[in-house]
Formats: C-alpha cells, sequence, structure tokens
C-alpha cells in the first residue's frame, strides 16, 4: 500500500517500488496489485518528466514496467546517452568528486566504483536490448 499511498515518489522510492514490482512478476504474485503498482511508477515518472524533474536514471527505475510511447521516447535518449558515456577504456566514468577532501583510498574506491557502475549500466543496456551481441 506505501507505494500506491505516496503523492509522490522520491528518487529511493522509484528505485524500491521497481524491484518490488519486479519481483512480483518474477513471482507471478499479487497480479492486482503488480497493475497498480505498474500505472503508480509510470505516472510518477510521466509526472516528473513534465515538471523536467528528471535527476534519476529514469531508465534503471523502469525496468519492470512497460513503457508509454511517450516514456519510451524519453528512455531512449536516456539509453543512448549511457552509451555515449562509455569511457575510451570501455567503463562508465565517476563524474562527481567522492567528497570535499581527497582521501587515501580514493582511487581504491574509484576503481571498484567504476566496476560496478558498468556492470550496473551493461545490465540495464542488455534489459533493453541495446548491446551488440
Amino acid at each position: 500500500d506505501y507505494f500506491i499511498q505516496i503523492p509522490y515518489y522520491s528518487n529511493y522510492d522509484f528505485i524500491s517500488a521497481n524491484a518490488l514490482l519486479g519481483s512480483l512478476k518474477k513471482v507471478n504474485l499479487l497480479e492486482e496489485a503488480q497493475i497498480l503498482l505498474e500505472e503508480k511508477l509510470i505516472s510518477q515518472a510521466t509526472k516528473r518528466v513534465y515538471a523536467k524533474n528528471v535527476d534519476f536514471d529514469i531508465a534503471a527505475v523502469l525496468t519492470s514496467c512497460k513503457l508509454t510511447k511517450e516514456l519510451e521516447v524519453i528512455v531512449e535518449k536516456a539509453l543512448d546517452e549511457k552509451i555515449d558515456d562509455i569511457a575510451p577504456h570501455g567503463l562508465w566514468e565517476h563524474n562527481k568528486r567522492w567528497g570535499s577532501t581527497k582521501y587515501p583510498e580514493e582511487d581504491s574506491a574509484m576503481l571498484k566504483w567504476l566496476g560496478a557502475a558498468t556492470v550496473r549500466q551493461l545490465a540495464i543496456l542488455q534489459h533493453y536490448h541495446r548491446l551488440e551481441k
């Protein structure tokens, strides 16, 4: 009920609701709840798009949904941007600072982050059939 009742999804609500929907679909439980949750995710994403407030990975948080034509165009654009962001070495770069001061483990943490981020981005691209074989 939480995800159906709340009027505004935070970025974390999107992630959680999408994960819940994916899990429900995978085990084929609560079909009525699946429908309501999917409608709510699509509705919330559409509201954020119209408000020009898409400060989250829209392709990642809608992987469990059947997209409307309007959202499909936006997700395709986001996927194109993901592909364009691949660095020459084949990984996705971290384009923000790790904090206000440099700490000794930053380089090691960045390498681990690059690997994890790359696996995540590749999984999203694979979900939308945007990887070449």
